[in-house]
């Protein structure tokens, strides 16, 4: 059992190092693109229901570091400032596949080919799930509200807010578990124990399908345990419809997006995944050359002091995450509050962020907290309406009892 733990936190130490100096980057650049193009511009640039939504809602989403139940919200959002529902759907395809944070530890552990090949699939999922809407869709009528609002200036200290708590902090349970998980896979296996049973790419792509659409991982947190199983044999192109349909896909948030856009886009945008990474896996399988042995080269080396002291970092932040959330419970176990809205649909840190910031616009609201394990939303103030605020949580893609 001690040769196990041992093994275990070795491993898990070497995923960390391999992973921070690219998870910081990719936070960094994500806070820079928050700050150089704030929601609002992305809102108002969307708002065109012609073939050019399409194409600017799967450019501009390629690089969101959203997962694929936050941007469940933000889509809904999309519509409701004037995006067709076309542009909508190329935004939810081709969003939780990547970001910028994604692509970097994508980078880091899987080499930039593969990378780059699946930033521009998702790209072209985009366009493709947009485009066979765009004939249904095409004639809707969406009012647009008012964009006109003055942005405000950004500080350097919002920059790294947005790095650390929005983007890191929004995955973190996720990243950490996908770690561990990851480096228990990696201990608990023979090597090459996946390749021993299942050689065939397209039989493993396959597979590894219905396992991909049906659990929830995020795009980030969901690397280190691809490159696991890709090193106890698991072939590249099943690994690639494991990254590419997993974040796409939440079976959780699959009811959000039936009651915000019907049935026929719900449909459409499984199909598109679904259809889409299976090409994507038969096209990289038949192009691809350097296979696992350019990856292992590339992972055949010492990791730098820079990479060991990142790694460092990112422990602290996860110890820091830890004890604010036993800290925001044990703060609201100690607050009285008055009402208490039961919500449904939310799945990570991003989606009670999403429902935190709804509230902290409503000034009658003195204080509030949102449970996410019991998916309780506990508040007090005076002249507080359930009703609106139950219809205003509804909009942004949850259930409330």
């Amino acid at each position: 059992m001690s040769t196990f733990l041992q093994s275990f936190f070795l491993e898990t130490w070497k995923l960390m190092v391999e992973l921070a100096p690219w998870l910081f980057l990719g936070a960094f650049l994500a806070a820079a693109l928050h700050i150089l193009i704030p929601r609002e511009k992305i809102y108002h640039y969307l708002g065109n229901k012609s073939l050019k939504g399409i194409f600017l809602a799967a450019l501009f989403g390629v690089p969101l570091p959203l997962c694929s139940c936050s941007v469940v919200p933000t889509t809904i959002g999309l519509h409701k400032q004037g995006a067709g529902k076309p542009a909508a759907m190329s935004f939810l395809i081709s969003t939780p596949q990547t970001g910028v944070d994604s692509i970097m530890v994508s980078a880091a552990f899987l080499g930039w080919p593969f990378a780059i090949f699946k930033l521009v699939t998702a790209f072209i999922l985009g366009l493709c799930g947009g485009g066979i809407l765009y004939p249904f869709e095409s004639k809707e009528d969406t009012e647009k509200k008012d964009d006109s609002q003055v942005t405000k200036k950004r500080s350097l200290g919002e920059f790294f807010n947005f790095a650390l708590n929005d983007v890191i902090g929004m995955i973190w349970f996720w990243l950490l578990a996908g770690l561990l998980l990851a480096a228990f896979i990696s201990v608990l296996l023979p090597e090459n124990y996946i390749g021993t049973h299942i050689q065939n790419p397209y039989l493993a792509s396959l597979l590894i399908l219905p396992v991909a659409t049906v659990f929830y991982v995020c795009a980030t947190s969901s690397v280190p345990m691809a490159y696991v199983l890709i090193m106890n044999g698991l072939p590249l192109p099943a690994a690639l419809v494991f990254l590419m349909a997993g974040p796409a896909t939440n079976i959780a948030t699959l009811g959000a997006i039936y009651k915000a856009f019907g049935k026929r886009f719900v449909i459409i945008y499984l199909s598109t995944i679904v259809i889409g990474s299976l090409a994507a896996a038969w096209i990289f399988t038949e192009f691809n050359t350097g296979g696992v042995n350019r990856m292992l080269e590339q992972h055949n080396h010492e990791p730098g002091l820079f990479s060991k002291i990142c790694a460092i970092l990112l422990f602290i932040l996860f110890i820091y995450f830890i004890f604010r959330d036993l800290l925001k419970k044990l703060k609201h176990k100690d607050e009285t509050m008055d009402l208490t809205i039961k919500i449904s649909g939310m799945t990570c840190q991003g989606c009670v962020n999403t429902v935190e910031r709804l509230l902290a616009k409503h000034d009658e609201i003195d204080s509030f907290h949102v449970d996410l394990n019991n998916g309780n939303c506990s508040l007090s103030g005076d002249s507080v309406s359930l009703d609106d605020l139950k219809t205003e949580i509804n909009e942004l893609g949850f259930s409330t009892d």
